[in-house]
Parts: structure tokens; C-alpha cells; sequence
């Protein structure tokens, strides 16, 4: 008798940590599928490498990412679908960034009661630029880091002009999607 409930307790407590560990584990997974997981370098720098294309294309290829209409002023464009796209790149702040910045005195988005009108200027050509991560820090929720930009061109008189930008550009996680926090285009 006694040694049957020995047994029977054995069992007990065996059963009873094996689904422990089990339960462990497989909150562990989850963590690991869910959004508690911090990327990896590689997977941070690919994710920040395709936000910070988008942004490119906003301010040097409107046309490739917006709606666009032509106006009567031939220095600006209409954007016909400007918070859809622009939500969906930038954050909140980032949208305030964006909104905020100026070109030779003029605002690069105005907005009125005609619509969101975007300036169309020879802006910095980044498009070409190699890009390289300097420095990079993941958290949960945001990645941040210095990223360089490399790039050259030729003058009138054929001599090789080298150019290299270093930028402190952010992302954040909202709503599950990566969006641009922090990125100011002008030099």
C-alpha cells in the first residue's frame, strides 16, 4: 500500500513537471513568433534598409509613390492620396518631421483647403547612395542607428566628387507594422 502511493505520487509529481516544462516552453514559442521578439542585426537593417527607400521616394520620386496631379504653379504637385500613403511610411511623429521641413525658405508639404500640395524641387539625391548601418540598437519597439551615404558624382570638368552623409534615422512598431520616427532629409 505504501509503496503504491509512493508510486502514485511520483507520478504526480513527474506528470506535473513535465507539463510545467511543457506550458514553459510553449509560452517560450510564442514569445518567439510573437511581437515580444527582438530582430536580429540583419533583420533590423533589412527592415530599416526598405523604410528608408520608401522615404527616398517621397521626397525625390513623388510620383512613384503618390497620387499625383499637376497644378497651374509648376513648382509644386498635388497629392491626391497623401495621408493614406504617408501613414503608412511614417510615424505620427514622422509625419510631424516631414510636415515640418523646409526647402530654400518654402515649406515641402502645404496643405490647404484646395488639398496637400508637395514641392517639386532638385532635392539631395540619396536614391543612389550605398548605404551603410554604422551603429544600430534594436529594442522591441524601435530601431535606431547611424546610417552613412555614400555616393559620387562628376563635375563640368570630370573630376570625381565624393559624398558622405551620416544620418541618425528611427523606426518604431506600431501596430505591428515598422514605421519611420525619425528621419531629417535635409542636410
Amino acid at each position: 500500500m505504501k509503496k503504491t502511493y509512493v508510486l502514485i505520487t511520483l507520478g504526480i509529481l513527474l506528470f506535473s513537471s513535465g507539463f510545467f516544462m511543457y506550458m514553459k516552453k510553449s509560452n517560450k514559442m510564442s514569445s518567439i513568433n510573437g511581437d515580444d521578439v527582438i530582430l536580429s542585426r540583419d533583420e533590423a537593417v533589412n527592415i530599416m534598409g526598405q523604410l528608408i527607400n520608401n522615404v527616398i521616394k517621397v521626397y525625390e520620386n513623388p510620383n512613384e509613390v503618390f497620387d499625383t496631379s499637376e497644378t497651374e504653379d509648376t513648382t509644386i504637385i498635388k497629392i491626391n492620396n497623401y495621408m493614406e500613403i504617408i501613414s503608412s511610411i511614417f510615424s505620427n511623429n514622422g509625419i510631424l518631421q516631414l510636415e515640418n521641413i523646409v526647402f530654400n525658405e518654402k515649406k515641402f508639404i502645404t496643405k490647404n483647403d484646395n488639398g496637400i500640395f508637395m514641392l517639386k524641387e532638385d532635392l539631395n539625391k540619396y536614391s543612389g547612395s550605398k548605404i551603410n548601418v554604422d551603429q544600430i540598437t534594436i529594442t522591441k519597439n524601435t530601431i535606431s542607428g547611424n546610417f552613412t551615404f555614400y555616393s559620387y558624382d562628376l563635375d563640368t570638368n570630370n573630376d570625381i566628387n565624393y559624398y558622405v552623409i551620416t544620418k541618425n534615422i528611427s523606426a518604431v512598431k506600431v501596430d505591428n507594422k515598422w514605421l519611420i520616427d525619425n528621419f531629417e532629409y535635409n542636410n
